[in-house]
């Protein structure tokens, strides 16, 4: 009590910043693991105690002018930046969980991690999402569902305004045949994902209208995709596949 602005904030960080150092080295460890739950674990923890320092404060300084906790140890940002891929990846399967993105911003700030470096992030781990798709290890429908309700910058776009740019791209003039390997269950038909990346290939070189051409980009844009890129992802998902 008493304390003034200045004495309030030194207080916080010298009581805050070394546990947020020791939890965040805590986290780092786990990426020698090839699961990502005990990394998302070990960053859940360090965002409760963030939350639980934040309220204790609050209770005895109810104004107190504290510039935001990050993290400042000696792990390099390759590293932060590993931890935050993680947990963003976490988060878009959280299926539109408004709190996880709310802690992803949290974790984006505390880790130190540039807004243009989170973009590229959220769209690597929008890709990686696809290529789960497509090898039916995600249904689409949650997917769909996840997109809808994702807010912010980072994946609030990528699916288009609505929230449905994959529905969009595959209910668009030429994509019957990809739409078709879509099955009534939201998974992606491995028989006929062949067919789908040839008919990918000629939509990228050639058969359509540069009209045409302009709006299927422009669909996989809004999903934070490159078509040349969807091309070459599914021609490695399709090369994995066991010959009928």
């Amino acid at each position: 009590a008493g304390l003034g602005d200045g004495e309030a904030a030194e207080l916080f960080a010298t009581v805050v910043n070394p546990m947020v150092v020791t939890l965040v080295d805590d986290a780092v460890g786990t990426l020698k693991s090839k699961e990502e739950e005990p990394s998302v674990a070990a960053l859940e923890s360090l965002l409760d105690f963030m939350a639980r320092a934040a309220s204790a404060f609050l209770a005895l300084c109810p104004n107190p002018d504290i510039p935001p906790v990050r993290y400042n140890g000696d792990t390099g940002k390759g590293k932060l930046e590993q931890l935050y891929t993680r947990y963003a990846y976490h988060a878009l399967l959280k299926m539109g969980d408004g709190d996880k993105m709310e802690r992803l911003s949290q974790l984006q700030d505390l880790l130190l991690v540039k807004p243009g470096k989170a973009e590229s992030i959220g769209q690597q781990v929008m890709q990686k999402t696809m290529q789960k798709m497509m090898a039916g290890e995600v249904e689409v429908p949650e997917l769909m569902e996840a997109m809808k309700g994702m807010g912010g910058d980072m994946f609030g776009s990528m699916f288009g305004e609505d929230g449905k740019g994959l529905e969009n791209l595959l209910n668009m003039d030429g994509m019957e045949d990809m739409k078709a390997a879509v099955g009534p269950d939201g998974k992606m038909n491995p028989q006929m994902m062949q067919e789908s990346i040839n008919q990918l290939k000629q939509l990228a070189k050639a058969g359509l209208s540069p009209q045409e051409k302009e709006d299927i980009r422009k669909q996989m844009k809004d999903m934070g995709l490159d078509l040349n890129e969807v091309i070459r992802v599914s021609e490695s998902l399709g090369n994995q596949l066991d010959p009928e």
